[in-house]
């Protein structure tokens, strides 16, 4: 009965159960569009991230990463593909004058990588891509010139110039916010991101690591297990970085106390060759004072002789002329 008295209403409102019917169609469609844009955007990050090379970990050292670095993190069990790099965050001063701090990476790269997206690549090592996002990079264009410096240092000693042209705008896996992050200058927040030619880093060491982690990619990089995962990693990573960083620093110091002691012991050289160059001016000063004693002695005998001399001829010339009267009388 209730079955028939259904049916007969909804032929009664056909067109009212059918409007109640779409609208409701369409309000779960779209709850559900709303409930699964979350993964699917997530997803499409993650499919992105591996199609870039992101880095799951990057590991930064003040001192540096020598060759000897690098080969022993390659042989570490957690490592699947690494890449050392060269980076440095430095100020970089607009045409107006505005002053932006500005993180400069290698251009060549086998991970973290970019696209593209405006103008060419750079064809000379003093032109630059710019990242097209952050607060600062999307108001410059393509040919703007970008002068680096340094408060406390000589940029030309960290970089082969301290003018780029931009001719190229790029984006990366590794700045997909808006945001970038905190600078390693001063904690400062960074502004703009800058590709130079690898060449144009004058420094030995690398700055950076970026590494993958062994069965990272078998998991969902927004799951809490990958967090997890990650986690243990890291700790991993860090006591391989303080180790390893000890040993650079006290090779660094090693090779400073040698150029200090070389140093030390050039200045003793030059101290020991000064004394004897004001030993032997000394000596030839004590010479020229006793010439000059002697000169001066040799002057005051003459000037005595030169009087008696003087003195004998006013007697001769007084006898002169006494015996010239004589004879006149």
């Amino acid at each position: 009965m209730f079955k028939k008295d259904t049916v007969r209403m909804i032929k009664k409102t056909l067109n009212r159960f059918l409007s109640i019917l779409t609208i409701s169609i369409i309000g779960v469609a779209f709850m559900m569009g709303l409930f699964s844009i979350r993964f699917i955007m997530e997803d499409s990050v993650d499919h992105y991230d591996d199609q870039q090379k992101l880095q799951d970990i990057q590991i930064y050292s003040s001192y540096g990463f020598d060759e000897n670095d690098i080969e022993e993190l390659s042989k570490q069990d957690f490592v699947k593909e690494m890449f050392a790099s060269k980076m440095r965050d430095v100020y970089g001063q607009t045409a107006d004058g505005y002053s932006a701090v500005t993180r400069v990476e290698e251009l060549n790269r086998d991970m973290n990588l970019f696209e593209l997206i405006e103008g060419r690549m750079p064809e000379r090592d003093d032109e630059v891509l710019i990242l097209g996002s952050g607060t600062v990079s999307g108001s410059y264009e393509l040919g703007d010139v970008i002068k680096l410096y340094l408060e406390d240092e000589d940029i030309l000693d960290i970089l082969k110039y301290d003018e780029y042209t931009i001719v190229g705008r790029v984006q990366s896996a590794a700045y997909i916010s808006h945001t970038m992050g905190t600078s390693l200058l001063k904690n400062q927040e960074l502004e703009s991101v800058l590709y130079i030619n690898n060449d144009n880093f004058l420094s030995e060491y690398y700055t950076t690591v970026y590494l993958t982690v062994n069965d990272a990619d078998k998991l969902f990089s927004f799951s809490n297990e990958y967090e997890v995962f990650m986690e243990e990693a890291s700790e991993d990573v860090a006591s391989f970085a303080v180790a390893q960083q000890d040993q650079l620093k006290d090779k660094l110091l090693d090779e400073y106390r040698e150029k200090i002691e070389e140093g030390e012991k050039e200045l003793e050289e030059k101290k020991a060759e000064g004394q004897q160059q004001l030993d032997d001016a000394k000596e030839e000063l004590d010479e020229a004072l006793i010439q000059i004693v002697s000169t001066e002695n040799n002057i005051t005998m003459l000037e005595g002789l030169l009087k008696t001399v003087e003195a004998q001829q006013e007697v001769m010339e007084n006898q002169y002329s006494g015996n010239i009267i004589d004879v006149g009388n």
